[in-house]
C-alpha cells in the first residue's frame, strides 16, 4: 500500500562537482542510470532512493536488499507518496507474433517496446518522480526533480514512454551498447542485428562482431529462424497494401529458398525489395522523385516507431544500412558483393547468390514490415517525428 512522507526540504537531486562552502556548484536534477553503470549506479541508489526508504517509519536497515521496485510522488508541497514493492508495472509491448493470454513472454516475442504502464496510479506533471525498477538481474534508476525547482516547469514528457525507452535500454543492452568497431563489422559483413532474429543468436553475433570473428558462422542458425519467421509472416502480407502487389513473388522466392535453389531467391527477392520501398514512398500524395535516397528517407518518415529514442528496431543504423549495404555505390569496372545496384546492372558476382544472399533478402523484408505501416494511412505527427 502506499506510504505517505514529507519533508522538511524538497530533495534537490545529486551534486554535478565538487564545492566548498558557500560555493555554488551544477545539482542534476533529472537522469537514468542503470546496473550498467557500475559504481555510478550505486552512488545513486544510495542517494535519494536510500534517503527515502529511510524515512519510512519501522524500516531495517537491510530492506534495500529487498526492494524490486521503487516509485515515488513527491509534489511541492513537500509532500510524497511511496510505493515499495506494490505498484506493478505493465510493459506494452508491439509482439512479433499472436500471443493469448496468459501465454509465457519473452524477449524473442517482443518486436517493440512502447511504454512501460504505471498501474493504477496518475502522476501530475508538477511532480517529481523517482523510479527504480527490476528486469531479472538488471535495475533502471531513473529522477526527474526538475518541476519542483526554478521556475517549476511541469513535465511535458510522456513518462510511461521514457520508463519503457530505459526499460529497452536495460533488456536489449546488447543492441544498444554496441560500439562502432562492431557496428562496422556488421555492416562490412552485409549484417544487421535484424529484430526477427532471436536474441540468443544476436548476442553471439555481437560477441563475435567484437572478438573479429566472421558473423557467417552463424548462418546455420540464422536460416532456420528465418524460414520459422517468413512462414508465420507470408499469409499476412498479402493484405497488406505495400506488400500485397509483391506477395505473389515473395512467396515464390520463399518456395524457391525452402528447396535450397538460393540463386533464384535472391535474383527475385532484391529487386522486390526496392518495389516494397517504392509502394510505400508512393503511398503518400505529392511524394518526390524516387531516388534511392528518397527511398530510404520516406521508409522512416512513416516508419512505425515508438514515442522514444529506444526502438528496438534501430532505426537510425537501420536507414544506414539501408544506404550503404542494400543500396551501396559500385564500382562497375570492378563490381564487388551483393546489393540491389550489382544485382539491378547485372555485375553482382554469381558466387553471391547463395544462401547468405537470398536469408538477408529476407532478413531485410522482414526489418522493413516491422517498420512499414500496416495500412495506408500516415501516421499521427508525433509518430512521424520519433525515432
Amino acid at each position: 500500500m502506499p506510504i505517505e512522507l514529507k519533508f522538511d526540504n524538497l530533495p534537490g537531486g545529486y551534486a554535478a562537482t565538487h564545492g566548498h562552502a558557500g560555493e555554488r556548484v551544477p545539482v542534476i536534477v533529472r537522469e537514468f542510470t542503470s546496473s550498467e553503470d557500475g559504481n555510478l549506479f550505486i552512488s545513486r541508489l544510495e542517494g535519494l532512493p536510500r534517503d527515502l526508504l529511510m524515512k519510512v517509519p519501522g524500516v531495517s536497515f537491510n530492506v534495500e536488499a529487498t526492494v524490486d521496485h521503487l516509485f515515488a510522488i513527491i509534489r511541492p508541497d513537500h509532500t510524497a507518496t511511496l510505493y515499495i514493492n506494490d505498484l506493478p508495472f505493465t510493459l506494452l509491448v508491439r509482439a512479433k507474433r499472436a500471443i493469448n493470454a496468459g501465454d509465457f513472454v519473452t524477449l524473442d516475442h517482443i518486436l517493440d517496446v512502447t511504454k512501460l504502464k504505471l498501474t493504477g496510479v496518475t502522476v501530475s506533471p508538477n511532480a517529481g518522480v523517482l523510479v527504480v525498477f527490476s528486469s531479472g538481474w538488471r535495475k533502471g534508476f531513473y529522477f526527474d526533480l526538475s518541476p519542483l525547482h526554478g521556475d517549476r516547469v511541469p513535465r511535458a514528457y510522456d513518462l510511461e514512454s521514457l520508463l519503457g525507452q530505459y526499460y529497452a535500454y536495460l533488456n536489449f543492452q546488447h543492441f544498444f551498447g554496441m560500439d562502432e568497431v562492431s557496428w562496422e563489422a556488421f555492416f562490412r559483413q552485409g549484417w544487421f542485428p535484424f529484430i526477427h532474429l532471436r536474441q540468443a543468436t544476436l548476442r553471439t553475433m555481437i560477441q563475435w562482431a567484437q572478438a573479429g570473428f566472421a558473423l557467417d558462422g552463424q548462418l546455420d542458425a540464422i536460416v532456420a529462424q528465418v524460414k520459422e519467421s517468413v512462414e508465420a509472416m507470408l499469409p499476412g502480407w498479402k493484405t497488406r497494401p505495400v506488400f500485397s502487389a509483391h506477395h505473389e513473388l515473395i512467396a515464390a522466392a520463399f518456395r524457391r529458398f525452402s528447396e535450397d535453389d538460393f540463386v533464384s531467391a535472391t535474383a527475385i527477392l532484391f529487386p522486390r525489395i526496392e518495389g516494397l520501398l517504392r509502394a510505400n514512398h508512393f503511398a503518400v500524395p505529392g511524394a518526390p522523385a524516387a531516388s534511392q535516397g528518397n527511398l530510404v528517407a520516406s521508409t522512416f518518415d512513416r516508419a512505425q516507431l515508438p514515442a522514444h529514442e529506444r526502438s528496438l528496431l534501430l532505426p537510425e543504423r537501420f536507414r544506414r544500412y539501408l544506404k550503404d549495404v542494400f543500396f551501396a555505390a559500385f564500382d562497375p569496372r570492378s563490381p564487388q558483393g551483393l546489393n540491389r545496384n550489382t544485382v539491378a546492372h547485372g555485375v553482382a558476382p554469381g558466387s553471391a547468390f547463395d544462401r547468405k544472399g537470398a536469408t538477408l533478402g529476407f532478413l531485410i523484408l522482414t526489418q522493413l514490415a516491422a517498420l512499414l505501416p500496416a495500412d495506408e494511412r500516415l501516421p499521427a505527427a508525433e509518430d512521424a517525428h520519433a525515432g
